[in-house]
């Protein structure tokens, strides 16, 4: 899987009251916090789609010129009677769905009390060169603007950090 981002919360630097209370937590306290950070990732990364911007930081991405073009095309049909139905405005990184239906989100527990988020996407072959960005296609004479789909806003992270303490305090 390839790993978009990373989000590592160490429960180690937490004050000695949750300390002790992390000391006591079972699997399932922390599969649940995991599960619920996964599913803001997931929703974040799904809204990047939507937004045409970047879930952690809001920049909007550029759009394809395939986009761009495909609806330049299908408006040009339109106004000349070509097309009897008007067209929609294409999404970039939206072509056929494959890319947004392949991403994922989850969380690792470490023996060292990390835990770890992540998100990513199945093995695309074109997945990366769409979130990374770079010289791609016959000869690599296209560059693609980096058009990062994956990540958590920084509102998803403080309801993540809530939701982890509220476990944590129902626990003592």
């Amino acid at each position: 899987m390839a790993r978009g981002f990373t989000v590592t919360s160490n429960l180690d630097r937490l004050n000695a009251r949750v300390g002790s209370a992390i000391k006591r937590w079972s699997g399932p306290d922390l599969q649940r916090v995991g599960a619920y950070a996964a599913s803001k990732v997931r929703a974040d990364s799904m809204a990047s789609f939507r937004n045409q911007a970047d879930p952690s930081t809001g920049t909007p991405w550029r759009p394809s010129k395939r986009a761009v073009g495909a609806f330049a095309k299908a408006s040009a049909k339109f106004k000349a009677g070509k097309r009897s139905k008007a067209p929609t405005r294409r999404t970039t990184l939206e072509d056929t769905g494959r890319l947004k239906r392949s991403v994922r989100a989850g969380y690792e527990v470490l023996r060292n009390g990390v835990v770890q988020f992540w998100g990513g996407t199945v093995p695309l072959v074109y997945a990366a060169i769409h979130f990374f960005g770079g010289a791609c296609g016959r000869g690599h004479r296209t560059i693609l603007p980096a058009r990062r789909y994956i990540g958590a806003s920084s509102a998803s992270k403080g309801d993540v950090q809530r939701y982890a303490r509220k476990a944590m305090t129902e626990g003592l």
